[in-house]
């Protein structure tokens, strides 16, 4: 990590977590360049959060964006929408959300080998969670949108928090996507529901050049799919596994 934060072609380090360590190692990260942080957490409930998470660490999370919003970091928050768990909290986080000066993104269920069984039960659409936040705040198109991002990106009255809707099944976004995935094994990745890519870490260990790998990774890229394959992927996608 502190090779990477020392790249001068590197715009921006952005570190995704579950905030349970957070707070311990902010110091750290912000020593080595890293200035936006990811947070998941799907319930402002603390048992909630306990059921879903299995242990309890919800005031460690908060504790975790409390001290990395006080280091100068820019936080937002991942919440996985899912029905009978969260959905009467969808205002309640964007309320959260200005309180605490923070961005939140809200991101539809998607089926993977973990949860098939429930996926379908427990799915609500992006614009369902839109619908419900819009009847408590003002929400309008966020300005200087990036076209490449992955989500749909709104402005929550003159808070200056925006809240943002991955919405991979209702509105799939594979035509702007620019995201990669290099997987623990070496897999480098060109979509998340595709397994379609190329082994960086076979060519590395076979002593191969970097213009050999640069070459791979070009290739890989110009070859990634026009269209996810969610619904064939829903059996072996494994989650953790690809940092969904």
């Amino acid at each position: 990590m502190d090779q990477l934060g020392s790249r001068l072609s590197l715009e921006e380090i952005t570190l995704t977590t579950n905030g349970t360590l957070l707070a311990e190692y902010v110091h750290d990260l912000c020593r080595v360049g890293i200035r936006r942080v990811n947070v998941s957490l799907d319930t402002l409930d603390r048992k909630q959060y306990e059921l879903v998470v299995g242990a309890d660490l919800f005031t460690r999370v908060l504790e975790g964006i409390e001290t990395a919003h006080a280091h100068g970091m820019h936080v937002k928050l991942n919440v996985v929408a899912m029905k009978g768990v969260n959905d009467h909290e969808f205002a309640e986080f964007v309320q959260f959300g200005i309180e605490k000066n923070i961005d939140v993104r809200f991101i539809e269920v998607m089926p993977h080998s973990g949860n098939t069984d429930i996926a379908h039960d427990i799915y609500i659409s992006s614009d369902k969670i839109f619908n419900d936040i819009h009847k408590r705040f003002s929400l309008r198109p966020a300005k200087n949108a990036v076209r490449s991002t992955t989500a749909r990106s709104f402005s929550v009255g003159e808070s200056g928090v925006k809240v943002g809707f991955i919405s991979a099944v209702s509105h799939p976004f594979c035509e702007r996507c620019n995201r990669v995935r290099l997987m623990p094994e070496g897999n480098f990745r060109t979509c998340l529901f595709s397994d379609s890519g190329v082994n960086l870490k076979k060519i590395i260990s076979r002593g191969g050049s970097d213009e050999e790998i640069e070459a791979e990774i070009r290739t890989a890229v110009m070859q990634k799919p026009f269209q996810h394959r969610l619904s064939e992927m829903s059996n072996t996608l494994i989650m953790h596994r690809v940092g969904g």
